[in-house]
């Protein structure tokens, strides 16, 4: 059986929360105004990771 290391959470007003078991970490990318490099919206509707291990996060 695979061990997930990375396990991504699209939330409904929180942003993309992002568990890094291998780092022990948690992040949350959240939108910020005034950053243009910053997610579009808080509210996540998917996280899908293509076969090159790109991740794509349509959001509201």
């Amino acid at each position: 059986m695979k061990t997930v290391e990375r396990f991504w959470v699209g939330t409904r007003g929180g942003g993309l929360n992002l568990l890094d078991k291998k780092q022990d970490r948690f992040y949350r990318y959240q939108h910020h105004p005034d950053d243009p490099n910053s997610i579009s919206h808080d509210i996540v509707r998917a996280v899908m990771e293509d076969r090159d291990g790109r991740i794509w996060v349509p959001t509201e």
